[in-house]
């Protein structure tokens, strides 16, 4: 993917009292991308766990949710209370042309607003390419046959579960 930087991405974000606002967001150059990327790799687990249910149930790429996985990840984020981390991945973006690195600026924003930072958070993994990160990994394991491995031993667990309870 190439970067214009003379035209960063941009996008119309509501809020939750459905005014629309202008974002604006410059990508992370690759050690910054990297070191962010790690952090939220760490919380990507649950979310793409959905994903990952979806293939094991038969799902293929094309019918499953990424975007679901994308918001639920923004959800995360928000409740594990990596405040530095949400922060971080709204550092190169501007609301309605105010930078959001701006201290004053993010908590006022965003105050009673969190659905409309859940979906910032989205736009900039997105923006930033770690949601094809996680694609390439889910495909790899679909290819792989990993997710077929896993269901089977899935399903050997609850039918002990199930056999022990009766």
């Amino acid at each position: 993917m190439t970067f214009d930087p003379q035209h960063p991405p941009q996008r119309q974000i509501a809020d939750d009292d459905g005014a629309q606002h202008s974002y604006s967001m410059i990508p992370f150059a690759a050690s910054e991308g990297w070191q962010i990327g790690t952090r939220l790799f760490a919380l990507a687990g649950g979310p793409l766990g959905k994903v990952i249910d979806g293939l094991f149930a038969g799902g293929t790429k094309s019918n499953l949710d990424l975007g679901e996985a994308l918001r639920d990840l923004a959800g995360a984020l928000l409740a594990s209370g990596s405040d530095g981390l949400v922060k971080a991945l709204l550092r190169n973006s501007t609301r309605d042309g105010q930078p959001l690195d701006n201290p004053a600026n993010f908590d006022r924003f965003y105050q009673a607003n969190f659905g409309e930072l859940a979906e910032a958070l989205a736009w900039s993994v997105e923006v930033n390419g770690f949601h094809r990160f996680f694609k390439r990994l889910l495909t790899k394991a679909s290819a792989s046959g990993v997710a077929a491995k896993f269901l089977s031993a899935q399903q050997s667990s609850v039918r002990a579960s199930q056999t022990a309870k009766g």
